[in-house]
């Protein structure tokens, strides 16, 4: 058994150096692992540094197809809520880092007369149990769970050599994971960001072949019959740049060619996609020293704006900035969207004598004398861009 242990151990490091990727997380790498171990369940439960996070739960079995689903609702619907609580393994005091045998924390005498075992283990046939607990140092915490079944017997002294062996790997593979969490958490608030700005963002590779959009961009191409994205090579099919006569208005290709052939590091193109809501299209030469293939390397920032978004204003924010009561926020905010005073005071139900009271006060905080200047002063602040 030591030598298929150790002949397999490669691909196990693959599978689970791939983990992160997977999804779920980890599904090639317990699959191979509960075989090669001779379990008949393997779970990991990863827990977050955020209690108020929820953790992932990957697990897989050898239970036969029509016993599976019944076990797997078992195992993954109501073990946290019902069995967990029930379980020898005392995880808040475990050593980090450590291997956990069942006989380790309970005799089997006693294992086999709790509760836990009579209403959860003993249907699953989960007779012997191991467990590792995997911390890293950003606070994620980590279980890898193995079962066998009374054929089987107990786990070997290789079992547990091998899990200490894959432990900092494990580890590794864990750091991996909370990396990409935290890149995918930055992107989604730049993503939110972009989006209340109205900001479409693409990232080109130097054939035009798309690496990234922003959600913004993506509704922005489907919107705009200028915008073809085939087989995931971009192209804006009329261009026609400010104080250009028509015949010579660029192509797609030409413009390209010409931005990434320049030694101008700052070299750019700007111009607007006319429509119902014209876009304005800012194409920049992206130069980076990025240590990868030149099909996954960005050469082509875009930047498109569509005019007319008029995201409301986050009148709370305009108060605390301003000094102003939530009346006034209010009216400053309808005034600096391009209302009237008027219009204003019809949007927000009250008399234009009331609205011109406001008005005043909100002039006396600020210390602007006529509505553009109030407009220009909200514009440039915090609050036009929450």
């Amino acid at each position: 058994m030591a030598d298929h242990f150790h002949h397999d151990t490669a691909s196990l490091l693959a599978l689970l150096h791939q983990g992160p990727l997977e999804e779920p997380c980890w599904n090639g790498f317990l699959v191979a692992l509960r075989q090669q171990m001779e379990a008949n369940a393997a779970n990991i439960v990863l827990q977050m540094p955020s209690g108020e996070q929820k953790g992932i739960y990957t697990a897989d079995s050898d239970f036969n197809d029509e016993i599976a689903d019944k076990n797997l609702k078992i195992t993954r619907d109501k073990y946290e809520e019902k069995y967990a609580p029930l379980s020898p393994f005392p995880y808040e005091i475990m050593r980090d880092n450590s291997l956990n045998r069942l006989e380790d924390v309970v005799t089997r005498k006693e294992f086999k007369s709790s509760r836990f075992y009579k209403e959860f283990c003993q249907p699953l046939d989960f007779e012997y149990q191991v467990c590792l607990v995997i911390v890293i140092d950003n606070g994620y915490r980590a279980y890898l769970h193995l079962t066998r079944g009374r054929e089987k017997g107990n786990f070997p002294t290789e079992s547990s050599a091998l899990l200490m062996q894959l432990l900092p790997h494990l580890q590794i593979s864990l750091r991996l994971y909370a990396e990409l969490q935290f890149a995918k958490q930055n992107i989604s608030v730049c993503n939110q960001m972009l989006d209340q700005l109205g900001v479409g963002i693409i990232l080109l590779n130097m054939n035009s072949e798309l690496l990234w959009q922003n959600p913004t961009a993506e509704k922005q191409i489907k919107e705009s019959s200028n915008f073809q994205l085939k087989r995931k090579k971009f192209s804006i099919t009329r261009i026609e740049k400010t104080g250009h006569k028509k015949h010579e208005n660029p192509t797609w290709q030409s413009l390209v060619t010409d931005l990434l052939t320049s030694d101008d590091s700052f070299r750019c193109a700007a111009f607007t996609i006319e429509g119902d809501n014209p876009i304005g299209v800012l194409v920049r030469h992206w130069q980076n020293s990025l240590s990868v293939p030149d099909k996954l390397k960005p050469s082509l920032v875009i930047t498109m704006i569509a005019s007319g978004v008029n995201n409301p204003l986050n009148t709370v924010l305009i108060g605390q900035l301003f000094n102003l009561t939530p009346s006034e926020a209010k009216l400053a905010a309808q005034l600096t969207q391009g209302a009237s005073l008027t219009e204003a005071a019809n949007n927000l139900y009250i008399t234009v004598s009331s609205a011109r009271t406001y008005c005043k006060r909100i002039y006396a905080k600020t210390g602007v004398k006529r509505q553009t200047e109030l407009v220009s002063l909200i514009r440039n602040s915090v609050a036009y861009i929450s």
